[in-house]
């Protein structure tokens, strides 16, 4: 019987680039269609879970971060119960549950209602990240190009095409900067590779903020909020067990040396 991995979030920002780059022949991807299962609803993600009898679970279903006040959604909360009924059910199962959380998912205080969902969760699967039964993705700063995201990139093409320079408050704040088709392809490296514990994506390397505006070719300016990022960790990602089977942020490095 061919392996099955279950995707969530497969329309996402980073389910998208997942899809696009599966190419692991033995293993068959299924998609959890957003139309047909409401993850929110309590009982849907075991459900889910017993119709495909995956022996993987990519759980990248969440609040979007594209929508509007999606730090504060009360949706963050339902995500938290969604993502540990699928842990119970993977667990039940013997089961490899993959999920996401962020940089700043072990900073206390929490800034918002989406942080504290994450760095919430990372904490109660510590022990199945321990174990080996849960591997926890942190992506850094991912951009998107084609989406506009985040803000910024909107702002920044924006600007381009009216030949206007954009505001920035912080052009010299660094960040790890890293496309989603870059992350797409690590999430396929992970599964290949069955990689355990807890595996950061990023570049790897810090990049300023108007170093990202220049590589958009877009010019600007000292001076208001516009173009102001989320808060995120000011450190890079260590990306040395990635690199390891063969991977590398290939298009990030692309665009920064544009």
């Amino acid at each position: 019987m061919a392996t099955k991995a279950l995707i969530t979030g497969a329309t996402g920002l980073l389910g998208t680039q997942v899809v696009e780059n599966w190419n692991l022949p033995d293993i068959e991807l299924v998609i959890a269609e957003h139309g047909s299962y409401d993850l929110l609803q309590p009982g849907v993600p075991m459900e889910l879970f017993q119709r495909f009898r995956p022996q993987v679970v990519i759980h990248l279903a969440w609040v979007a971060s594209g929508t509007p006040n999606y730090r504060t959604s009360p949706d963050n909360e339902k995500w938290f119960d969604a993502t540990r009924e699928l842990e119970r059910a993977c667990s039940s199962e013997g089961s490899w549950l993959i999920a996401t959380g962020t940089p700043l998912d072990e900073a206390t205080p929490a800034k918002d209602g989406y942080s504290e969902a994450k760095t919430r969760l990372r904490r109660s699967f510590k022990a199945a990240i321990s174990s080996g039964a849960v591997t926890w993705l942190r992506p850094y700063y991912v951009i998107d190009l084609e989406r506009q995201r985040p803000a910024l990139v909107a702002e920044a093409l924006r600007a381009r095409s009216l030949m206007l320079p954009i505001s920035l408050r912080s052009p010299e704040s660094k960040h790890d900067f890293i496309i989603a088709s870059d992350v797409g392809r690590a999430i396929v490296e992970v599964v290949h590779h069955g990689m355990r514990g807890v595996v950061p994506i990023g570049s790897g390397e810090l990049r300023k903020v108007s170093d990202l505006v220049s590589s958009l070719d877009a010019s600007w300016i000292l001076g208001s909020d516009i173009g102001t990022l989320a808060e995120q960790s000011e450190e890079a990602a260590d990306v040395e067990r990635l690199r390891e089977v063969g991977w590398s942020p290939m298009k990030t490095d692309a665009l920064f040396r544009h």
